[in-house]
């Protein structure tokens, strides 16, 4: 079974990243969670930020700018 699997069956509001298996969350995870909902969460609390399930800038732009992100890591200024 896939993460985008799960999405799909359970249709999830928000992801919480504390796997540290880095780029769990994929284009098609994130594509799948954003066309469930309006506005998607997605948490990347793993660490070291290396581990991170994605890159921030990635699911911005996989959200089509929709997902609130947040991290326990600095990875600086996002541009959108």
């Amino acid at each position: 079974v896939h993460l985008v699997d799960i999405v799909r069956k359970v249709k999830p509001t928000i992801l919480i990243g504390r796997s540290t298996h880095a780029s769990w969350f994929t284009v098609d995870v994130v594509k799948t969670l954003k066309d469930g909902v309006e506005r998607l969460i997605i948490l990347l609390l793993s660490n070291p930020s290396k581990l991170f399930e994605a890159h921030p800038e990635d699911i911005w732009k996989w959200s089509d700018g929709k997902a609130l992100i947040a991290t326990e890591s600095s990875f600086g200024r996002l541009e959108m």
